[in-house]
């Protein structure tokens, strides 16, 4: 502990394989394990880190740091997630010319490890309210990547498993604003159009209180006027090949 104090790492780290040589069983053998994965966070090492946070769980099932366990894997979580989305703004941020595939990969990677961790969080207290955070901040991390299928599934999650929790007015706005980026241009298919004004209706009838509500109902109307746009193209299509029915149908539309 105090070569951890001091900065010495390694040092610290090689100590506590000594102790888990000799003492794994004794009635140190956890706070061992939870000193390794300090020493981890200590070296910015953070998914390693919460791998040996995790071994406390699996190895010492009765210890009694259970629940500080999952309040340093959770930070770790957070730290990675925080780190990954301000990489994502800089590159979001950057002008087209200087982005660089490779880069940019790596770039989102603390994002992706921080979905690792919250996995973790998750199954250790499943259905629990330090889960149900942890599952909405997944859908988090996968929309800052850009992944909005993702996303929008990771934070339905949070609606079905976690419908009580105070996470499901921030999960129930993000799954809008999900399918909001998977929207496409009238031409192409709609129905992330139609998701998306489906789930802003959704959330005014839950929050109506909402200060975001003016916001949403400008996303949802430019939404309306995507759908109207394309079954106007297509009825003026089926018009053009002589087929009234269909086209009187979508101009109904």
């Amino acid at each position: 502990g105090s070569l951890l104090v001091s900065g010495q790492h390694s040092q610290a780290f090689n100590e506590t394989k000594k102790f888990y040589d000799f003492y794994a069983d004794s009635d140190w053998g956890d706070d061992n394990q939870m000193l390794r994965g300090d020493i981890r966070f200590g070296d910015l090492d953070y998914l390693k880190a919460a791998e040996e946070y995790q071994l406390v769980i699996s190895g010492y099932p009765d210890s009694e740091l259970y629940d500080d366990v999952i309040g340093k894997q959770y930070l770790v979580g957070d730290t990675l997630f925080e780190i990954g989305q301000k990489r994502a703004e800089r590159i979001q941020n950057a002008p087209v010319w200087r982005l660089d595939r490779k880069l940019t990969f790596f770039r989102y990677r603390p994002l992706k490890k921080a979905i690792e961790v919250y996995n973790m969080v998750i199954d250790n207290q499943p259905f629990t309210d330090t889960a149900g955070e942890a599952q909405y901040k997944v859908g988090l991390c996968y929309f800052a990547r850009g992944e909005y299928v993702e996303a929008a599934f990771e934070y339905r999650r949070v609606l079905e498993d976690y419908s009580s929790s105070e996470w499901v007015q921030e999960a129930l706005y993000g799954l809008a604003s999900s399918y909001e980026r998977g929207s496409h241009a009238p031409e192409y298919d709609q129905a992330p159009s139609q998701l998306t004004v489906d789930t802003i209706a959704q959330f005014e009838r839950q929050f109506p209180d909402d200060p975001r509500l003016d916001k949403m109902r400008k996303v949802s109307a430019e939404m309306v006027g995507n759908i109207a746009e394309q079954h106007l193209m297509t009825a003026k299509h089926y018009e053009k090949r002589s087929e009234p029915i269909a086209a009187r149908m979508m101009y109904e539309l």
